[in-house]
C-alpha cells in the first residue's frame, strides 16, 4: 500500500478563480481510496481576470510574459494555502491544469497557461502540468480527461455530467468509456447575466421568471455540433462567437433569454441521457447548484440524477487533477483515448 498527498489546481473556462485541492490517495492492488484534506476557491483579483479574458488577442511576447506571471501568481496561492491550512503532511507534488487560453482539437493544438517553473520556484514543490497536450499529440481531442479520475475514484457510478462553462457527459459501461462537451453551459448563462453586472444566476432566479421563446430555442438546437459524432469537445470563445450572436438578436428581455438557454441546455442534454439509457446521472460543477438548471433537466430525461456533497460539487475536478498529476508522477497514463479518440493512451 502506498500513500500520497497531492494538490490539484484547477481553472475552468468561467475565469473566475482557481479551485484548490489538497488530497490524500491511497493505493492498494490498483485500488485507490482518497480523501480530501482542505481545498479553497480563490477568486481571481480583477487584474489577473481582465489579462486572462483579453489574453486570446495579445501579442506574442505579451502571451509569454502572461505564462510565466501567471505561473508564479499560482504558486504564491499554493503556497499561502499551505500556510493557512499548517500543519499539514508533506505534499509530494502540485498537478495544475492552467487556465485554457486556446482549444482547437480540429487543428491539433490546446494552450493552457501557467508555467510549471514558476508555480515550483514560488511553492518549492515538483509540479505537472500541461495535461492534455500529449493526448492532442496522438491525435486525440485533448477532451475530456477527467474520465481516468472518476473510473478511480468513483467506481460506484457510471455516468457522470459536469456543469462548468461548458458541459460535459461522462458515461463508463462494458470497458469502456465515452465522453464529450454536450454543448455551452454557464458560460453563456454568466455572460448573458453579466450585462448585470452580475456574476451568476443564483439558483437559476432569473431563468425560472422568464418565458421560453420557441423559435430561439429551436435554433439553438439546431446548431450542427449536436449532430456531429464522438469524440468531440468544444472551446469556450467558439461557444461564445457561435451562441451569443443568435441569442442577443433575439431581443428577448434578459430572463427570457436565460429561460430559453436554459431549456436549450437541459434538452440537449437529456436527449443524450436518453440516447444513452442512462439510468443514474451523478452531477457536479457549479450547474449543480443552480436548481431551476437541475429542474429542467430532470424533465428532460428519466435518469435518477444524484447530486453529492458540495465539497465534491466545487471541487471534483480540482480533486482529479491533483489525482492525473499523480498518476503521470507515478509513469502512468492519465487520458483515456477512447474517450478522446486519440491513438493510444497518454
Amino acid at each position: 500500500m502506498s500513500t500520497f498527498h497531492t494538490i490539484g489546481l484547477m481553472s475552468g473556462t468561467s475565469m473566475d478563480g482557481v479551485d484548490i485541492a489538497l488530497c490524500r490517495f491511497t493505493v492498494n492492488n490498483n485500488q485507490w481510496d482518497w480523501e480530501i484534506l482542505a481545498a479553497d476557491c480563490v477568486d481571481y483579483p480583477e487584474v489577473w481576470q481582465t489579462r486572462l479574458i483579453h489574453l486570446p488577442d495579445q501579442n506574442a511576447e505579451t502571451f509569454a510574459k502572461t505564462d510565466i506571471y501567471y505561473g508564479h501568481f499560482l504558486g504564491k496561492l499554493v503556497r499561502e494555502f499551505l500556510s493557512k491550512n499548517s500543519p499539514h503532511p508533506p505534499v509530494d507534488l502540485v498537478s495544475s491544469h492552467g487556465q485554457t487560453v486556446f482549444h482547437n482539437p480540429v487543428k491539433g493544438y490546446t494552450v493552457q497557461i501557467g508555467s510549471g517553473a514558476g508555480i515550483a520556484a514560488e511553492c518549492g514543490l515538483p509540479v505537472v502540468c500541461d495535461l492534455r497536450s500529449m493526448d492532442m499529440a496522438y491525435g486525440g481531442q485533448g477532451a475530456p480527461i477527467v474520465p481516468m479520475g472518476e473510473k478511480h475514484l468513483f467506481p460506484q457510478y457510471s455516468a457522470f455530467l459536469n456543469l462548468g462553462g461548458i458541459a460535459n457527459i461522462q458515461l463508463h459501461a462494458d470497458h469502456q468509456v465515452l465522453g464529450w462537451d454536450v454543448g455551452g453551459a454557464n458560460i453563456l448563462l454568466d455572460t448573458l447575466v453579466g450585462e448585470r453586472n452580475l456574476a451568476y444566476d443564483e439558483d437559476g432566479r432569473l431563468a425560472r421568471a422568464g418565458i421560453i421563446d420557441q423559435a430561439l430555442l429551436q435554433q439553438l438546437n439546431s446548431h450542427d455540433y449536436f449532430q456531429q459524432k464522438l469524440p468531440k469537445s468544444l472551446d469556450a470563445q467558439w461557444v461564445i462567437n457561435q451562441f451569443l450572436p443568435r441569442i442577443d438578436t433575439s431581443k428577448l428581455s434578459l430572463e427570457d433569454k436565460l429561460a430559453t438557454v436554459v431549456e436549450h441546455h437541459a434538452q440537449i442534454i437529456g436527449k443524450a441521457l436518453n440516447e444513452h439509457n442512462v439510468k443514474e446521472i451523478y452531477v457536479t460543477g457549479g450547474g449543480a447548484l443552480n436548481g431551476f438548471f437541475m429542474e429542467r433537466i430532470q424533465a428532460n430525461n428519466s435518469a435518477k440524477i444524484v447530486i453529492p456533497e458540495a465539497d465534491i460539487v466545487t471541487f471534483k475536478e480540482a480533486i482529479i487533477m491533483a489525482f492525473l498529476g499523480l498518476l503521470r508522477w507515478q509513469s502512468q497514463p492519465n487520458v483515456l483515448s477512447s474517450v478522446t479518440g486519440a491513438s493510444k493512451n497518454s
